[in-house]
């Protein structure tokens, strides 16, 4: 838009295809004898008349700003003005399966549940804080808690794969709970719905709503049920397939 900084005409909020002013400016051009040509320049002095009649001469600097609708010398409409490629998103942090921790002369062990740790961690003198949900193990045992977790849930930096699993045959009806290292689908009682780790989905079939017995709830998944579990620890991954075959397929 191009304009006088100072005007008692009324403001326009656009321009012109050319970048000039909007029709509504040519009443005020015309009042105070501004000319189109007058217009390129970069000051204008211009006979301003006051309210008694008389008439003042002023001196304005004129802006100009670039309209949103001028044409290219091709003739096509101007697009917005390109905006600096922006960085890519930093790559998610793949957070660690367990951690250890040598403080002192113990070794601070941090990990999800799984039902052998408390024995094998026991066998070497560990001790479970519910304060800070931590075991607490002598630091000379360090390697021998490393290789543990490993072995159960998986190393920390090994790919992770996605795998999907078939209950028929597994003989899930007689079981209360069924884990794939870290993560685990059970039923705590008879009529309780089953309880699944977030990575656990339920793409064909399902559980009844109860199972079992009072004293011995089961899972009992029905015919063709087919559950996949993400982001399984490769080794993990393998284990199970070794130990169920065709029931078990590493899709990634």
């Amino acid at each position: 838009m191009v304009g006088p900084r100072r005007t008692r005409g009324r403001r326009s909020s656009g321009g012109s295809a050319g970048g000039m002013p909007r029709v509504k400016y040519a009443p005020v051009r015309e009042k105070l004898d501004i000319k189109e040509a007058d217009l390129e320049k970069d000051t204008i002095k211009v006979a301003v008349p006051t309210k008694d009649g008389k008439t003042v001469v002023r001196t304005f600097s004129l802006v100009r700003h670039p309209s949103p609708y001028a044409k290219t010398e091709s003739g096509a409409a101007a697009s917005e003005p390109s905006k600096p490629a922006s960085e890519p998103p930093p790559k998610a942090t793949r957070q660690p399966i367990w951690t250890t921790e040598v403080v002192g002369d113990s070794v601070i062990v941090k990990s999800p549940y799984h039902p052998s740790l408390p024995e094998e961690f026991k066998k070497i003198n560990g001790r479970w804080d519910p304060s800070r949900n931590v075991w607490v193990i002598p630091a000379r045992y360090k390697d021998k808690v490393e290789s543990v977790l490993t072995e159960r849930l998986g190393a920390n930096d090994e790919e992770r794969v996605d795998m999907r699993i078939k209950t028929d045959g597994l003989d899930l009806e007689h079981t209360t709970s069924f884990r794939i290292g870290q993560y685990s689908i059970s039923r705590p009682s008879r009529d309780w719905s089953v309880r699944k780790s977030d990575n656990i989905a339920i793409i064909e079939g399902g559980f009844p709503q109860s199972g079992g017995s009072m004293k011995h709830p089961r899972l009992e998944p029905l015919p063709g049920t087919v559950l996949e579990i993400r982001g399984v620890p490769k080794s993990i991954a393998e284990k199970t397939k070794a130990k169920y075959g065709d029931n078990v397929e590493i899709v990634k």
